[in-house]
């Protein structure tokens, strides 16, 4: 492993030594993409964001989706426009 490497470049050179030293050798491994956990942090994001006055056409453009797809992870949070109000006074 040098740093020019692709791995050592793309997660620098420390932690691709480190992969290197766990899975070196090896013909193929892989790195799960912790999808289930990155879209509960979008998700909780566009709530706090609608809470702070955000509205649903401006989620959407910002997260590329839907007004409708916002509109469920909205309801799957609980998230009201009575929070949104609280926040006003």
């Amino acid at each position: 492993m040098t740093p020019e490497h692709v791995l050592a470049r793309l997660i620098g050179f420390d932690l691709a030594l480190k992969l290197s030293a766990e899975f070196g050798g090896m013909d193929h491994f892989d790195i799960p993409r912790a999808a289930g956990a990155l879209r509960m942090v979008r998700n909780r994001d566009i709530a706090e964001k609608f809470i702070k006055g955000k509205t649903l056409r401006q989620l959407a453009l910002e997260y590329l989706m839907t007004e409708r797809a916002i509109q469920k992870i909205l309801a799957e949070y609980g998230t009201s426009q009575t929070d949104r109000q609280a926040v006003l006074f």
